[in-house]
């Protein structure tokens, strides 16, 4: 009898590692993922990671208004050569920080449309609603009801081996949180795309691959 294929949970942390360079790996596991692994996304995280790029961009943009402010400041020094130097440089910054915001919202909507390609969708119900109000095992409310998401489908297939991969272990690694995930059948968690590769690609050589590392 052939063994079910493993399913891997990501959230939006994994969406943003592939917009800003954090995860170089996890672009490639999300183009191609491995024979034998299905990967699954809550749909809200698509709206969170939208919500974050806003936020981003508000930042960038107050840094921009900084840069020119100083800039300002700089041009009327005309006699000084560091000023010329400085100002030099936080006229190229500001190129800079401009292209680096493109380079995001493209990245970031490269990752969603690999997601949306190579992945499944799982819904907001009113069971996940009211278990993540009643419960509420992360303090941040969307990482907590993104949390009951994978919670509930996880449950819903117990002979399918599950993984979740996260770049967000502040919120995703604490105890209660794993505790969790294990007793809804989430066998290992993986913070980084190449520490799940790793490990899903040598399982098969291992005496007990859903054991300790």
């Amino acid at each position: 009898m052939l063994e079910p294929p493993s399913s891997l949970y990501i959230e939006t942390n994994f969406l943003w590692s592939i917009a800003t360079g954090r995860d170089p790996d996890a672009s490639s596991l999300l183009t191609r993922p491995p024979d034998g692994l299905k990967v699954a996304i809550p749909q809200i995280c698509f709206m969170e990671a939208l919500s974050v790029l806003n936020h981003d961009r508000r930042q960038r943009n107050e840094f921009k208004s900084q840069l020119e402010s100083q800039i300002g400041q700089l041009r009327r020094d005309t006699v000084s050569s560091n000023a010329r130097t400085l100002l030099a440089s936080l006229q190229e910054a500001t190129v800079a920080n401009d292209r680096l915001i493109e380079e995001i919202v493209i990245r970031l909507y490269y990752a969603i449309r690999l997601a949306g390609e190579n992945s499944t969708f799982i819904g907001v119900s009113q069971q996940v609603l009211d278990e993540s109000r009643a419960n509420p095992l992360i303090l941040d409310p969307t990482d907590n009801l993104i949390l009951y998401c994978i919670l509930t489908d996880a449950r819903s297939h117990p002979d399918r081996p599950t993984i979740f991969l996260s770049g967000n272990r502040n919120d995703f690694g604490g105890e209660s949180v794993q505790q969790a995930l294990r007793q809804a059948g989430v066998n290992k968690s993986f913070w980084t795309a190449k520490q799940f590769m790793d490990w899903f690609t040598s399982r098969d050589n291992r005496d007990d691959p859903w054991g300790e590392e």
